[in-house]
C-alpha cells in the first residue's frame, strides 16, 4: 500500500482499521447511555451479535460531551466492537450520526468480500466516493482507505477538490497524516498550476535533502509528467543533482512504484536506471534489485555476483537479497528451458 512505501503506520490513523474493525469482529453494537444509568454505555443496536452472548458490560465512560450530543440528537450513537481471539476486549470505533450509520450498514453488508481483499475495487470504489464528503467522520474514513490501497487503485481516483483546496489541506496541521493523499491528488487533476507546483516542490525536496518526504512529491511529479518526470526524479536517484542517501532512496522508490503499478508504459525506461543504480550505487543496489526481481528482470545477475564476490561489503540483509535475485533468475531460466 502507500501507507507501506512511504513508511508511515496505520496505527497513526484513528480511522486506520475501523473498517476493518467492522468486517473482522463478530460483535458489533452502537451504543449510548441510558437514563438508568448516564454515565455507562449499554448496546442499544445489535449490527452483528447478540445479547444473547452474555457479553461483559462496556468499560468505557460516557464523558459530558458525548452525553450532551447525545441527549440532544437521540438518533446518534456511538460504536463498539467486540473482537475474538484469546483477550477479546471491548473497542471503542466511531461515533455515529445518521450518514455515517448508513457507511456502517454499507460496510457490514459487504464484509464478506471486504474482509478477505483490502484492494477489493469496489470497497475502493465504495471510499474513493466520498474522499470529499461534508461528515468529517465519513471523510477521515474515506481518505485513511485510500491511502491503505495500492497505488495503482489510487491512482483511479477522480479528485473533487481544485488545487486551492488541496493546497489549503496541505497547510492545515490537523490533516499531515494524509498529505501524501492531497500530494497525489495533485499529480492526477489535469491542472497546469498544480503540475507547476508539484515540478517546484520537486527540486525544492532535492535541494533541501528531504528523505522519504520527497516521495509522495516524486511520484506526482511521474504522474503528471510522464518520461520527462522519470527523467527528472532519475537524476535525483542517480546522484546526478546533489542529495543524501535517503533523498536519492526516496527518489528510487518513486520510480520503482511507477513501474510496478503506475505509469507502467515507462517500465522499460525505469528498469534502465534501476540497472544504473545498482551497478554504480552500492548504497542503494539492494533497494534497486528489489523492483528489478519483481518485473522478472534478470539482467543485473552479472552486478549482483561481483557484489557478493566482494566487490563492495555487504551486510547481511544485502547477501540475502542478492542471493535470492540469483536463484530467482535460476528458476525463471531452468523453467524456460
Amino acid at each position: 500500500s502507500v501507507l507501506r512505501f512511504l513508511n508511515i503506520t496505520v496505527d497513526q490513523f484513528r480511522w486506520g482499521s475501523s473498517t476493518d474493525h467492522l468486517t473482522t469482529n463478530p460483535v458489533v453494537v452502537l451504543a449510548g447511555p441510558t437514563d438508568e444509568s448516564p454515565y455507562k454505555f449499554h448496546p442499544k443496536t445489535w449490527l452483528k451479535g447478540s445479547a444473547e452472548l452474555g457479553l461483559p458490560p462496556i468499560p468505557y465512560h460516557v464523558d459530558s460531551d458525548t452525553r450532551r450530543q447525545l441527549a440532544t440528537h437521540p438518533n446518534q450513537s456511538v460504536l463498539f466492537v467486540f473482537g475474538a481471539g484469546e483477550s477479546p476486549r471491548w473497542q471503542r470505533v466511531a461515533y455515529v450520526t445518521p450518514p455515517m450509520r448508513e457507511v456502517v450498514d454499507a460496510i457490514i453488508s459487504e464484509q464478506s468480500g471486504w474482509a478477505a481483499d483490502r484492494n477489493d475495487p469496489l470497497r475502493f470504489a465504495f471510499f474513493a466516493e466520498r474522499h470529499n464528503d461534508k461528515n468529517l467522520t465519513i471523510r477521515s474514513l474515506a481518505m485513511t482507505e485510500i491511502l491503505q490501497s495500492r497505488y495503482g487503485l489510487m491512482r483511479t481516483l477522480e479528485p473533487q477538490l481544485s488545487q486551492t483546496e488541496i493546497e489549503d489541506a496541505l497547510s492545515d496541521p490537523m490533516l499531515v497524516n494524509y498529505a501524501p493523499l492531497y500530494i497525489a491528488m495533485l499529480g492526477l487533476i489535469e491542472d497546469a498550476d498544480a503540475a507547476a507546483l508539484v515540478r517546484s516542490m520537486v527540486v525544492r525536496g532535492q535541494r533541501l535533502s528531504l528523505g522519504p518526504r520527497l516521495a509522495p512529491w516524486a511520484v506526482a511529479l511521474i504522474e503528471t509528467e510522464g518520461s520527462m518526470g522519470v527523467r527528472r526524479v532519475a537524476q535525483i536517484a542517480l546522484g546526478v543533482v546533489p542529495s543524501n542517501l535517503e533523498t536519492r532512496l526516496a527518489a528510487l522508490n518513486a520510480l520503482a512504484l511507477h513501474g510496478s503499478e503506475g505509469r507502467t508504459e515507462l517500465r522499460a525506461d525505469i528498469a534502465s536506471i534501476l540497472h544504473q543504480i545498482a551497478e554504480h550505487d552500492p548504497a542503494l543496489a539492494v533497494y534497486a534489485i528489489s523492483p528489478l526481481a519483481q518485473w522478472q528482470d534478470w539482467r543485473a545477475q552479472d552486478v549482483v555476483r561481483a557484489y557478493l564476490q566482494g566487490s563492495h561489503p555487504v551486510s547481511m540483509q544485502e547477501r540475502i537479497a542478492f542471493t535470492g535475485y540469483l536463484a530467482a533468475a535460476e528458476r525463471a531460466e531452468n523453467a524456460s528451458d
